[in-house]
């Protein structure tokens, strides 16, 4: 489902016409902030990799949620995964 928006011509003009991918950025940043959708699920809708994506997030100063005991949770689980 897409929904459109009529947006002033001046406006349109004054941004090179590049405000529909402006508004969907910060559309989809803030939906990342309320964590309404996932970190694949952003890269997903602004067409981008995981990596993209992650500095897509850092340029927009985003700081991971992930914090030390996230990290080392990982790693055990990782560990036990491939039996070490």
């Amino acid at each position: 489902m897409g929904v459109t928006l009529t947006i002033p011509e001046t406006i349109f003009e004054q941004s090179g016409g590049e405000i529909a991918r402006e508004l969907l950025e910060t559309a989809v940043l803030e939906a990342f902030r309320a964590d309404a959708i996932s970190l694949g699920r952003l890269a997903e809708l602004l067409d981008l990799t995981i990596d993209e994506a992650n500095g897509f997030l850092k340029s927009h100063n985003f700081r991971s949620r992930m914090d030390a005991t996230d990290i080392e949770e990982g790693r055990a689980t990782l560990r036990s995964l491939i039996g070490q």
